[in-house]
């Protein structure tokens, strides 16, 4: 029963990795047998220790083993002989150890979450600088094509039937596609090396939040973000898409249109 508190057990002796390294013999010729009620006190001390966080407890009766056993005499007298100070101070030392690792716990979700709203901003953001070059490109089409209006004598219109009129067009148009090409390109990877920097650094610094954990966090939170800053970039898309075939159609369409007229 005693040997189950030990860190190794090897032939006729037991180490302890305690706060103190130390190998005893298990038992010595001369050792007393135990009691009733030292029994009864090493079975309680088992039956705390391996109640929960098993690992943990073990560690901490093993620290106070590692100091109070005397160095003569076996591991099984000397077990015997504190084991009651022992367990009493485990479980004093255990409550702070509990509480220092829902502090630590609470830091870690606490980041982790802050990890998590700047991701959800990238997403935000991306989206936005996606609309914001929308306007801006558009804007830019219609500016030049008022410019030029502009330039243009009262007396004479615009030839839509012109190669550099119609060259003009499809430029704009074959503009707006490599500018949504390149926006869809850039941004998209962004938000994904975002997300797998945010991942590698959940797998290297969480101590305490275990994976399934940070994955219902990520599904929380960022999910429905995620959904959003693509049905996004789909419209935003199929507004580049429109503009641009606006563009390409343009000078057929007027050149039509005034042949129906004529």
């Amino acid at each position: 029963m005693a040997a189950a508190l030990a860190n190794t057990i090897s032939q006729n002796t037991i180490t302890l990795y305690g706060v103190k390294h130390r190998e005893f013999n298990i038992i010595c010729p001369g050792d007393t047998t135990p009691n009733a009620d030292s029994v009864s006190i090493l079975a309680g001390a088992l039956a705390w220790a391996y109640a929960e966080r098993t690992a943990t407890r073990l560690k901490l009766l093993a620290d106070r083993f590692s100091l109070d056993i005397p160095e003569e005499g076996s591991f099984l007298s000397g077990v015997l002989s504190c084991v009651r100070d022992a367990l009493r101070q485990a479980r004093e030392q255990y409550e702070f150890v509990i509480l220092d690792r829902r502090d630590a716990y609470a830091k870690e979700v606490r980041n982790f979450l802050g990890d998590l709203k700047a991701q959800a901003r990238s997403y935000a953001e991306n989206a936005r600088s996606v609309l914001t070059s929308l306007l801006r490109d558009v804007l830019a089409i219609l500016a030049l094509v008022g410019v030029t209006f502009a330039i243009q004598p009262a007396s004479k219109s615009i030839d839509f039937e012109s190669p550099t009129v119609i060259w003009f067009f499809h430029s704009a148009g074959m503009f707006l596609l490599i500018s949504l090409i390149l926006q869809l390109v850039v941004h998209i990877r962004d938000v994904r090396l975002t997300e797998r920097e945010t991942w590698f650094w959940v797998d290297k610094t969480r101590e305490y939040m275990s994976k399934s954990t940070a994955k219902e966090y990520l599904s929380k939170f960022i999910d429905d973000r995620r959904r959003l800053f693509y049905g996004q970039l789909v419209m935003l898309g199929a507004m580049y898409l429109l503009a641009s075939a606006i563009c390409f159609a343009l000078p057929t369409c007027v050149i039509f249109i005034s042949h129906l007229s004529d």
